[in-house]
């Protein structure tokens, strides 16, 4: 039942439940004779009507029938098997597939396909901006549906889809050259774009893009200049194509290709900085775009349900070339893979990443009776409608709409989600034609409350049939895999291999009839002739089986063209096959080989020379033609690419450098083989012509060089093209010359101070660091030397010498003196300058000084005092001269010295002194040098000068010089020179008295009562001039004070040095010497005991007779008389040096030292009346005296002793010989020897 609606359709259906759809075909049958056989196997349209599409009026009904009913029995017909090869080949199955063509996708408001992108903008901007580098830029688009609306679309209200994108994407670390600067930073470009897409074929209505192109985060110094970030651009491009572009041609399979025929208007609009490039102008062109499907595959994106998908290669019609292309993802329901470019020099590429779907509340499909129908017939549809939990949705208000007739009604879904209607379809031309149907349209049904839609295409078809089998040669479709590397072959790169290839054909086959066909066999014949065969199920109307059979090129493999023959039911079975001539494919691919890429040897060639790549020896083995891309690295670090079919290209480079040159020979199979070469640019180095002021001056004279005339013809900055810098030679010094203007300026100007050639040194830097040095010289003439003068300076302490008010110098006689010669000349005069001296030419003419040098350094001296005059000149080694320079000195006398004395230690009298004095004078007078001492500077001795100039002693030493008496006795030394300049210095001898040394000598120990003995001082010493004026007192009883000052042990008893004394009373008696000199005194204790007197001999003569006694006492007398006299004879003829003046005082104590030298002879003429006395043993020691005769030693009597010594004092002397301890040498003078008793004598008896 039809009505009236509202909306956009006319009529409105009532809902009835879904039934057979033979049910429901309302066709007419009166006209089944137009039908040329029962299986419908051709519809004859326009036969009786005078419309270029036929009849449209009248229905087929017989024959459709019979089509309903073989759509529902030929399925069952045939036994389904599994698909597999049989028989032996070179071919192997890899997989097999079987379906329906590709139909068009449905969307949702908020369907999102997130896509990885790639952003190449260098064309753009290296085109703007020549020298910039920018690499690919990366980010992510995210596309999304934002609406579904109906649009009125030429003149047609049209269901559309609007879809917005927008991304961002980045590249760091670029260089853009802005305002004559490099300048670095990151490159970011932000992308949106506006979609307005006809829902029933996905054809494109509106196509806007916006693009932001930013410079950011620029590095200092450049953002000095151009800020931290630049606009580069800012675009619009919008983009509206009528009729709608259908870049799909809804159903798709391999092989199918359609032409889009539309006017495409185009209008720019935005601002470039820099004028980086310029915008298109606006346009507006009708078109003709191809399309081909040209295999299907994996397009090797993230997303992982799109293994299988379509490539769509759109290209011109007309030249072939490609516009872009993408892959169709099914399971995505869009783009897999999308390149586009754009007019202004960008490329993008998209790839899907994700795929995120919103919830479907329903699932609409439109179920064609038919997929392909014939003109202007009805055509029954169900429109179906479930839930998101696949149950049917009943009372579910859809519009219907095919828009290509502008039939649009409501329908509403019965109990079982489904509504039933019938279309006319009418005869309308879609805008992409195909070689293989009249046309396709989309059948849409849409719930407008939830803008949820369904799609289905409709093909138009003039020659419809039940069952057409055919084995599709278009649709085959190869995947090459070489060297790891998978590539889709399709017929725009050309079916191409060479041995060793892994081949993957996907050979179709298609039921183009419009009921189902019976399963069958496929029969694919190998290259080699050997035949396999694969089992093809039952195909539905437009069904498609594709087996995909791999085969490797052997290597043995021939040069040619090889087939690949494949038949859809080769043995016939399938009798409904209305068309056989189709049932047969040949698919034929090349087999050739690579070919050779090769490029002839470079050599280093300069900046701006022509240089030609020669890759003529490039061939194409298996016989064909080749193509040479090559691909030049240019300064700026891109690529300029150059198609020559020569192999020859010429190029020059304006900087130096290393460049890869990539070449990719192509042959007529589109094979290819490439190589590279790198070629050597070498920098010209700039050109520097040097000029000079003069070309001679003399030393000291300026000259100005200028390296005005300079060029570099390959910089890229002119307006700086070298660095400068002079390079001027070393001076003297070791310092390089000065440039008065600098060392970075174009002129330099110096003053050489060296004869010779002077030559300047230029170095150019240019751009490329390549440095240029050039030079140029000038003659330098000698000059004179100048300016000499004469210094002197102390040798000793390089000091330099002074001068007076008349500018003489003083110097002292015999004074090293260096004489300093100074001159100016050249620095090349000054090692060889000569130098001539006279250092005294008045006094010594004769004396010269030759030195060599940049100075002049001679040592002198000068003997005698009084003016010199000294002279000099300098000569260089071209004899040029200063001149004589003339100097005069005064040289001083020089005193003599006398080094200071030290204190000398005080003497004794008549101690020997030796004391010698240092002095010095200059060289010259040390030899007449007078030194003398004077002992008594009080005393002019030799009546001339004073009285302290005597020369008592010549020389510096006082030798064995004595005094006798203490006291201090000042000396004086002094010393004169040859001038009569005299020195002096004075030195005290300090003289001292040495006490005596009191000793006792007893010539008789123990003796008697009564018995004379000797006490003797002899033993005392002192200095030899003390010694004859000693003073000998003695104590004769130390316990008796004879001379009552209490003191008993002081009294004076005798003086003299030898006394005779005898005791009349026995006992002990301490007996003291008291020895004094003109000072000093010395004591001596002695301890004498007496003994009892035994009657002896003189007891016996006084009772024997008083003649004899009386005789005897005579004789005794006159002995004593003559002993006396012997006695002073002796000590008058006695010297000073009598070694027994040396014998040591003898005591009682037991350390008494015995002598070394017998004593006196006359010491033992003691009174020889004395009878002898008994000698009692004391316990006490006593002074050595001869006890007896001891043994004569072996080598003799010590020297100058007599036998009667030796038997006095020999045990004495072999005692002390036995101790080593020296003997007294002190040699008493004895002047006194026997003094009279004096009245404290009173108890001893002193008759002899």
């Amino acid at each position: 039942m039809v009505r009236q609606g509202s909306g956009r359709g006319n009529y409105r259906l009532e809902a009835t439940n879904r039934v057979d759809p033979q049910r429901h075909a309302n066709l007419d049958v009166g006209d089944h004779n137009n039908f040329h056989n029962p299986h419908c196997a051709q519809l004859n349209r326009g036969v009786f009507s005078g419309h270029p599409m036929g009849d449209h009026s009248r229905l087929l009904p017989i024959s459709l029938v019979l089509l309903l009913i073989f759509a529902i029995l030929v399925p069952f017909s045939q036994q389904q098997t599994p698909p597999e090869l049989e028989s032996e080949s070179s071919l192997s199955l890899v997989s097999t597939k079987s379906g329906t063509l590709i139909d068009v996708a449905n969307w949702r408001i908020g369907d999102e396909w997130i896509y990885d992108a790639e952003f190449d903008v260098e064309e753009l901007v290296v085109g703007g901006a020549p020298g910039s580098q920018v690499g690919m830029l990366t980010g992510q688009l995210t596309r999304e549906v934002v609406d579904i609306r109906i649009d009125t679309i030429d003149n047609v209200s049209t269901l559309v889809y609007d879809l917005d994108s927008s991304g961002t994407f980045n590249y760091n670390g670029a260089t853009i050259v802005a305002s004559g600067f490099n300048v670095g930073g990151d490159l970011e470009v932000e992308l949106e774009m506006e979609e307005v897409i006809r829902a029933s074929d996905l054809g494109q209505i509106t196509y806007n893009m916006y693009l932001d192109v930013d410079f950011n985060n620029i590095g200092f110094p450049a953002s000095l200049v151009v800020g931290s970030s630049l606009d580069l651009a800012t675009l619009s491009i919008d983009t509206d194509y009528s009729p709608p572009k259908e870049i799909y041609d809804f159903p798709m399979n391999v092989g199918e290709i359609w032409d889009t025929e539309t006017t495409t208007s185009t209008v720019w609009s935005g601002e470039v900085y820099d004028n980086l490039f310029e915008l298109p102008d606006d346009s507006e062109e009708s078109t003709t775009e191809r399309f081909e499907v040209v295999g299907s595959g994996d397009p090797g994106v993230s997303y992982s349900g799109c293994s299988n998908s379509y490539n769509v290669t759109a290209y011109n019609a007309s030249s072939g070339n490609i516009n872009g292309y993408r892959w169709w993802c099914e399971n995505a329901q869009n783009d897999a893979w999308w390149h586009q470019s754009i007019d202004v020099g960008a490329d993008i590429d998209f790839r899907l990443n994700q795929y995120n779907p919103v919830s479907r509340n329903h699932e609409i499909e439109v179920d064609l009776s038919f997929p392909a129908w014939p003109l202007d017939l009805d055509l029954g549809v169900w429109v179906n409608v479930t839930n998101s939990n696949g149950q049917p949705v009943a009372n579910q208000d859809v519009e219907f709409a095919y828009e290509i007739e502008e039939d649009i009604r409501i329908v509403t879904t019965a109990a079982n989600g489904s509504a039933y209607l019938q279309f006319d379809t009418g005869h309308e031309l879609d805008s992409s034609p195909t070689n293989f149907d009249y046309a396709s349209h989309g059948v849409i049904a849409w719930i407008s409350s939830t803008d949820e839609i369904g799609v289905s295409t409709l093909t138009l078809d003039e020659n419809l049939v039940e069952v057409d089998l055919a084995a599709v040669s278009s649709g085959v479709s190869v995947t090459r895999l070489r060297d790891g590397v998978s590539q889709q072959l399709n017929s725009l790169t050309g079916y191409y291999a060479i041995p060793g290839d892994e081949l993957t054909f996907s050979v179709p086959v298609q039921n183009r009839g419009i009921l189902s066909s019976p399963a069958t066999i496929l029969e694919i014949q190998a290259p080699d002739g050997s035949s396999s065969q694969v089992n093809v199920p039952s195909l539905s109307a437009l069904g498609v089986f594709t087996a995909d059979i791999a085969w490797t090129v052997p290597q043995s493999q021939a040069v040619g063209d090889i087939q690949v023959l494949f038949t859809v039911d080769p043995n016939q079975a399938v009798t409904q096959d209305a068309d056989r001539s189709n049932n047969q494919g040949t698919f034929t691919l090349f087999v050739g080989r690579l070919p050779t890429a090769t490029i002839a040897n470079m050599i280093p060639k300069l900046t701006l020379e022509t240089i030609v790549i020669d890759a003529s020896m490039s061939v194409d083995s298996d016989g064909g033609s080749v193509l040479c891309l090559f691909e030049v690295e240019l300064e700026n670090g891109t690529t300029e690419s150059h198609v020559a079919p020569s192999c020859l290209i010429e190029k020059s480079w304006d900087d130096d450098g290393e460049y890869v040159v990539n070449l990719t020979v192509v042959d007529d199979e589109n094979d290819v083989d490439r190589t590279s070469v790198l070629v050597v640019v070498n920098n010209r180095p700039a050109i520097v012509n040097l000029a000079f002021s003069d070309p001679s001056v003399m030393v000291g004279q300026s000259v100005t060089f200028n390296a005005y005339d300079h060029s570099d013809i390959d910089t890229v900055t002119p307006e700086a093209p070298i660095d400068m810098l002079w390079l001027p030679p070393d001076a003297p010094n070791g310092e390089p010359y000065t440039c008065s203007q600098g060392l970075i300026t174009q002129a330099c100007t110096v003053i050489p101070e060296v004869e010779g050639q002077f030559t300047m040194s230029f170095r150019a830097v240019d751009d490329d660091f390549a440095v240029t040095t050039v030079s140029t010289s000038i003659t330098v003439t000698n000059i004179a030397p100048y300016n000499g003068s004469i210094q002197l300076r102390d040798a000793a302490t390089g000091e330099l010498a002074t001068q007076n008010a008349q500018g003489i110098w003083i110097v002292d006689e015999d004074q090293t003196i260096e004489l300093l010669g100074f001159a100016e000349d050249s620095p090349n005069d000054l090692p060889t300058m000569r130098w001539e001296w006279q250092p005294d030419s008045q006094a010594d003419p004769s004396w010269f000084e030759t030195t060599q040098g940049p100075n002049s350094v001679v040592p002198v001296s000068w003997s005698t005092n009084g003016a010199h005059v000294i002279v000099m000149q300098a000569f260089d080694d071209d004899d040029e001269t200063t001149g004589t320079i003339s100097s005069y000195v005064l040289v001083n006398n020089v005193e003599p010295t006398i080094e200071a004395f030290e204190n000398p230690l005080p003497l004794w009298e008549d101690q020997a002194v030796m004391f010698t004095a240092e002095y010095s004078d200059t060289s010259s007078d040390l030899d007449d040098l007078v030194a003398c001492w004077d002992l008594d500077p009080f005393t002019n001795l030799d009546q001339d000068g004073s009285a302290d100039d005597d020369c008592d002693i010549s020389g510096p030493s006082i030798n064995n010089h004595m005094w006798s008496d203490a006291g201090i006795y000042p000396a004086i030394f002094h010393v004169t020179d040859d001038d009569g300049s005299r020195t002096s210095q004075t030195v005290n001898f300090t003289v001292r008295n040495r006490a005596p040394t009191a000793d006792i000598w007893v010539s008789k120990v123990g003796p008697k009562t009564g018995e004379m003995f000797g006490l003797s001082g002899n033993l005392s010493t002192d200095t030899p001039t003390d010694q004859p004026n000693l003073v000998y007192r003695w104590d004769l009883d130390t316990s008796v004070d004879s001379d009552g000052d209490t003191d008993p042990t002081n009294d004076i008893d005798e003086i003299g040095m030898e006394i005779w004394v005898k005791f009349d009373k026995p006992g002990e008696r301490g007996i003291r010497l008291m020895v004094s000199d003109e000072i000093d005194s010395d004591t001596k204790d002695y301890t004498i005991t007496v003994m009892e007197s035994d009657e002896g001999f003189f007891s016996f003569l006084g009772s024997g007779g008083g003649v004899v006694s009386t005789i005897v006492i005579i004789l005794g007398l006159v002995l004593v008389g003559l002993l006396g006299i012997l006695a002073w004879t002796s000590i008058r003829g006695r010297s000073v040096g009598d070694p027994w003046d040396q014998i040591a005082p003898m005591g009682m104590e037991i350390e008494q030292e015995a002598p070394m030298a017998a004593p006196p002879s006359d010491m033992f003429a003691a009174p020889a009346a004395q009878p002898a006395a008994a000698i009692q043993p004391t316990p006490e020691p006593e002074p050595a005296v001869s006890t007896g005769t001891p043994p004569v030693p072996a080598e003799g009597l010590p020297p100058g002793w007599t036998m009667e010594q030796w038997d006095h004092y020999g045990a004495q002397w072999l005692a002390q010989q036995a101790t080593t301890q020296p003997a007294p040498a002190a040699n008493p003078v004895v002047e006194n020897p026997f003094s009279a008793p004096t009245s404290a004598e009173d108890d001893l008896d002193l008759d002899f």
